[in-house]
């Protein structure tokens, strides 16, 4: 962590502390820095510290310090946790330091795995953050312009969730037990087929629940084998709990790539599910294609609730479609979007291009007037031919209470390969209407679950364990009004993600671990909120030809408990909590780091650590908690009424 308002002339005597040992751990035959954080109190050093080794996703290493101020001497131990970089073992060393200003250089020798290393030592100390433990009071500044002027800056995020967040997932229809379509728990034969037939016959009777006993059933275990497809409504996958008494769904194999130059394909077959109108392989890979443009629509402001169209005969209450805008010659949709910068990626560059789509479904038709059930999440100009399609969605398509667990053996490793990219997605939904995943735990995923072009979906009580992988959960594509609840992450590389088009997502009380992303792979995304979120930084990847931006205007957030760590880089912190240019009209509210470290963001003149309020971003409160806890539930409160039970 750095300030820039330190002045090295002024000894620190109280701070935190960052020691390297250069080239400390061997490992392919080269020697990688130990980075050792602890404290400075009173110009004594700290006995206890964490250590970081220089390689992708480390894990976090205990450090015990022996300090001999008088002789200017450390003894440091640690045991090193191996990963597919580092490997493990003691390491024990004697570091000579002397003190310049605030900065000590010096050298160290000593062993690691019974191997004689020395080298340089570093360190440097900043002064400690003293953090703001109370709530600030009263409500939010923007939260009171909120309730002065109705959405604005700030979105109505109330509308999240299945059938808007109002119920929770229910079950309805026949039972269909698994096991008299011949899978049997514990048996140790492969149950995909059995499973499979289990699922047409629930949906040759018009939908039903497919149920899993308790037990362990095998899936790719004497061959490698597709995975199950859901291409029907009403079909709801239904296990006897994820805990280790309930039902554990285990693969055996990966998925591949069609085409070995296309890795990230194999993420068009999941190994355990995928729900959508056509199979997989169908599917392209980006969710379900509009089928016949319907109606132009009427020029309308952003948060709208009734929109004007040229031919209401061709719409039908009670249906939904996806309204799209579509970039003109002069390139004036992305400009706006990006607004004020200046900058769009290329896959967004074009005239054609769908830069903004929304799925909206048709409550009432009052002549040329529909009243639609989200509201808008861009103004809508007739430059950009603005319409509304059809659509093939699924509805009530459910999987909950069951433990799926992949038999990968080897670390995860960003971008090796097939496999470790894609090769263990657990569930994919493409296309669902009021879906949901419920009490799913997922055993060392490449992927837990990923939503493309869904509406009105809830992913929630869930977890990933194991492997920590290259996904855990994200929107895709025309997501709309998408929830994400109670989920833990672990420290997936890409822990909780958006990318492409997605609007009104909401991911509320979810946590990771060290070190994890929020992941915003490029995309023109509106109106999407993080809430409440203890963990990750804000650190995501993407080619150039999608970045940037990272996410349109309106992204939200709030009481983010912020972590300290890249996943990219795993030895290094990322303290800001997002860029001007990568996230225009950004709204950041009492954001802070979850262990008491300050955080910061990057405004056009630079590293900035005050609130702003500003066409490229709106800060307050930044370092502090404000109230209410959370923006979702404020305002579901405030649109229903009262909370829902299952809040």
């Amino acid at each position: 962590m750095s300030d820039d308002n330190v002045n090295d002339s002024e000894m620190i005597s109280c701070g935190d502390i960052v020691l390297t040992l250069h080239a400390a751990l061997c490992s392919k035959g080269q020697g990688r820095d130990l980075v050792i954080e602890t404290t400075l109190q009173d110009g004594v050093w700290g006995t206890t510290a964490t250590a970081i080794a220089q390689s992708f996703n480390s894990m976090v290493h205990d450090v015990q310090l022996n300090v001999n101020a008088a002789s200017g001497l450390l003894q440091v131990a640690s045991e090193i946790i191996s990963d597919p970089w580092v490997m493990g073992g003691s390491l024990c060393a004697v570091v000579k330091l002397v003190r310049e200003g605030n900065s000590w250089n010096g050298s160290y020798t000593g062993t690691f795995k019974d191997c004689t290393v020395a080298g340089e030592a570093t360190a440097r100390v900043t002064p400690t953050w003293v953090p703001i433990v109370t709530i600030k009071e009263g409500l939010p500044a923007i939260l009171a312009e909120f309730e002065a002027n109705g959405p604005g800056r700030l979105a109505d995020f109330s509308y999240a969730g299945y059938h808007g967040g109002e119920e929770p997932p229910h079950v309805d229809g026949p039972v269909f037990p698994v096991e008299q379509y011949g899978a049997l728990p514990d048996s140790g034969v492969d149950a995909t087929e059995a499973v499979q037939r289990a699922i047409d016959a629930a949906a040759a009777h018009g939908g039903g629940v497919v149920e899993f006993p308790a037990g362990q059933f095998v899936f790719s275990y004497d061959k490698k084998r597709p995975g199950l497809e859901i291409i029907s409504s009403n079909i709801v996958i239904r296990g006897a709990g994820s805990g280790y008494d309930g039902t554990t769904l285990t693969c055996f194999r990966p998925s591949d790539s069609p085409n070995p130059a296309q890795m990230w394909r194999a993420n068009e077959y999941p190994v355990f599910f995928h729900a959508g109108h056509t199979s997989a392989p169908l599917m392209g890979g980006y969710g379900p294609r509009p089928t016949a443009l319907l109606t132009a629509v009427m020029p309308a402001s952003r948060h709208a609730l009734r929109l004007r169209v040229e031919q209401p005969a061709a719409l039908c209450v009670g249906t939904t479609y996806l309204l799209t805008q579509l970039e003109n010659a002069d390139g004036s949709l992305g400009l706006a979007l990006v607004f004020p910068g200046t900058k769009i990626g290329q896959n967004y560059q074009g005239e054609d291009k769908p830069l903004v789509k929304q799925y909206v479904t048709v409550l009432a038709i009052e002549g040329d007037e529909i009243v639609i059930d989200t509201p808008l999440h861009w103004d809508i100009r007739p430059e950009w031919r603005p319409a509304l399609y059809s659509v093939p969605l699924l509805h009530e398509v459910g999987i909950e209470g069951l433990r799926l667990q992949s038999t990968w053996e080897e670390y995860f490793e960003h971008h090796k390969n097939a496999k470790h990219d894609d090769g263990y997605d657990h569930i994919r939904f493409d296309g669902i209407e009021h879906g949901w995943v419920r009490d799913v735990v997922h055993d060392s995923p490449t992927s837990a679950v990923t939503l493309m072009g869904t509406k009105h979906c809830s992913v929630m009580n869930g977890a990933v364990i194991g492997n920590p992988g290259h996904n855990a959960y994200a929107a895709i594509d025309c997501c709309t009004a998408n929830l994400f609840y109670r989920l833990d992450g672990n420290r997936a590389m890409h822990t909780f993600g958006l990318q492409g088009t997605p609007c009104g997502t909401v991911f509320l009380d979810c946590h990771a671990n060290e070190p994890a992303g929020i992941d915003m792979h490029g995309g023109v995304g509106l109106d999407n909120l993080y809430d409440n979120l203890i963990g990750c930084v804000n650190v995501g990847g993407g080619a150039a030809t999608a970045v940037p931006p990272r996410n349109s205007h309106g992204l939200v957030l709030w009481n983010w408990q912020q972590g300290r760590y890249n996943p990219y880089r795993s030895w290094r912190t990322a303290i800001d909590i997002t860029k001007w240019n990568e996230t225009p009209g950004f709204l950041a509210i009492g954001v802070r780091g979850r262990d008491g470290h300050r955080v910061c963001y990057t405004s056009p003149t630079g590293t900035a650590w005050d609130d702003a309020d500003a066409p490229w971003g709106y800060i307050e409160s930044i370092n502090q908690q404000v109230a209410p806890r959370s923006l979702y539930r404020y305002q579901m409160q405030r649109r229903i009424g009262k909370l829902p039970g299952w809040l």
